[in-house]
């Protein structure tokens, strides 16, 4: 080879890297976000399996970085880093084989409320009041929540659950009293854990719509502590129950709300949240869980520039439910 010829190939090879590398550049982006969703994807999955070889369930454990991102327009955007799985201890049903508690209605005929006398007395066993906890009586399938009232302890019906006291029973004891469960919180699971790829996070500033209180968006410009209703000091958990069924999501140390809706996470880049481009370009893509199988889906999210040039960010419902189009028609296609 000649010392032209050698020059004739260092510049075509040099026009090409001129013509592809800005391509590929530019594709970088878009394909780290995508693959980081799978990941977060795969994630649940292995949740589910986990769950389904269990005794009592599993779920997702989110832990929110205590420093909410800030967008151009001063907007807080809870996110995370960090995804683990969590265990769901068994029941606690008496420190005896047969303790029993005796459930005492507030108010007759009807009450949401009952005031709890456990035999023998279990007060000393339990967490403290922070902590939220489920009771199941007898065979029954419903779940009470259960609260600390007075020194004592009171089992509440749970809206959530559609439990009122025209639809939902307390159950019939007599001096002696019914057995009883009490559903503990999840622990997390230190060793099986997932980190996002570098300069990628999970926005779940706009997770909780259909599973919320009903006061989303309460996205506070000024939000320091809380971004988007969430308290980035609380984790976020979803649970699954022994047959792969999600039951229920947690936030802001609260207790869990029975999932009716498909559970979203917006993976993005912190480039993206703070450009205020999210929801604009293709670099952002929605994992949801579907409530009635548990199987996690992957899509892209659609622009919300397509429905108005001159939004950036949701700021209602049917706006939020316009970018999720895409994963929403995926999980319509394959019966979700």
């Amino acid at each position: 080879m000649t010392l032209v010829e050698l020059l004739v190939v260092i510049a075509i090879i040099g026009l090409l890297s001129a013509a592809v590398l800005p391509n590929l550049a530019s594709s970088a982006g878009p394909r780290k976000v995508r693959e980081t969703a799978r990941s977060v994807s795969s994630f649940l999955a292995g949740a589910q399996s986990q769950a389904i070889g269990s005794r009592t369930g599993a779920g997702i454990w989110i832990d929110l970085l205590p420093n909410p991102i800030v967008d151009d327009a001063g907007r807080a955007h809870a996110v995370a880093l960090d995804m683990s799985l969590c265990d769901v201890p068994t029941p606690y049903s008496g420190e005896v084989a047969n303790a029993l508690v005796n459930v005492i209605p507030d108010n007759t005929p009807v009450s949401a409320t009952a005031t709890l006398a456990f035999l023998p007395d279990a007060t000393t066993f339990f967490p403290p009041s922070t902590i939220n906890l489920f009771i199941r009586f007898g065979t029954s399938q419903n779940l009470f929540l259960l609260a600390p009232a007075g020194g004592g302890w009171q089992a509440q019906m749970d809206v959530t659950r559609n439990q009122q006291p025209h639809n939902t029973v307390w159950p019939v004891t007599s001096s002696q009293g019914v057995s009883y469960e009490v559903m503990l919180p999840p622990t997390k699971n230190p060793v099986r854990s997932l980190t996002v790829e570098t300069e990628m996070v999970i926005d779940l500033t706009w997770t909780f719509l259909g599973v919320d209180d009903g006061s989303w968006p309460p996205c506070d410009p000024t939000a320091t502590i809380a971004a988007g209703g969430l308290d980035v000091t609380a984790p976020v958990l979803m649970l699954y129950n022994t047959t792969g069924k999600p039951t229920s999501v947690a936030s802001n140390g609260g207790v869990g709300v029975t999932m009716l809706e498909p559970f979203f996470l917006l993976v993005t880049s912190i480039e993206a949240i703070q450009e205020g481009t999210a929801f604009t370009t293709s670099r952002s893509y929605w994992v949801a869980v579907d409530p009635s199988g548990g199987i996690p889906r992957v899509a892209e999210v659609q622009p919300i520039s397509l429905l108005d040039p001159s939004l950036v960010l949701p700021t209602n419902r049917p706006q939020l439910e316009f970018t999720q189009q895409f994963i929403r028609d995926a999980s319509l296609q394959v019966g979700g």
